[in-house]
């Protein structure tokens, strides 16, 4: 079989099982096409694991968990804000010890272009088969992840977090020049936008 003629069916059996998506989605992929090229080339990229970490390590209470946050160098890694999550009661730690398969996606793997608000990225990551991170995924990303490069900004996709009157928030486990390596919060109201910069942590359901 020709290899035009394999890519002609694969087109055909695309078309066959095409979700319904939304208007603006396709007429910004009908305006520019390289869009529409990075999505096609991110199918393999949603699959690819980016890291596999472990929940449920044996932390009994959040005082452990904030220890061990803060032990490397005696310096605080925490935000005010990411620990009002630490002592929010849908804050949970899980009992039983599960590896979970992390992936990344940026606005550009989605297929969303520079800026989608939050229910978008959830929305086209779900539609993939991914799923949202359990909120523990926040610090124990930022424990073992220690070779963070410098400048990666992650942003934990998970039902957001009240950390004040009216505030919530996901968590981030950020690097930067000035600040260092820190567990962080971004906002996460479903109406908010988030530009291309960041990156979006899911977990990957294993069969």
């Amino acid at each position: 079989m020709s290899i035009q003629t394999q890519s002609h069916k694969f087109a055909a059996v695309v078309l066959q099982n095409l979700p319904e998506l939304p208007d603006d989605m396709m007429q910004n992929w009908i305006q520019s096409p390289q869009k529409l090229q990075i999505i096609l080339t991110s199918l393999s990229l949603h699959t690819k694991i980016f890291k596999t970490i472990k929940i449920g390590t044996g932390f009994t209470n959040i005082d452990e968990l904030r220890l061990a946050l803060n032990k490397q160098d005696g310096k605080k890694h925490v935000t005010e804000e990411a620990d009002r999550f630490l002592s929010n009661p849908q804050f949970k730690l899980s009992e039983t010890p599960t590896n979970l398969d992390l992936v990344v996606l940026s606005l550009d793997d989605l297929g969303l272009g520079e800026q989608a608000y939050q229910e978008q990225v959830y929305a086209q990551a779900m539609a993939w088969g991914l799923q949202l991170c359990p909120n523990e995924v926040g610090p124990q990303l930022y424990l073992q992840y220690p070779e963070q490069p410098i400048e990666e900004h992650l942003v934990i996709a998970m039902k957001s977090l009240a950390w004040g009157n009216d505030e919530f928030g996901n968590f981030s486990v950020a690097n930067s020049f000035a600040s260092g390596r820190l567990l962080r919060v971004r906002g996460g109201k479903p109406w908010e936008k988030w530009a291309n910069r960041f990156k979006f942590v899911f977990v990957k359901p294993r069969k």
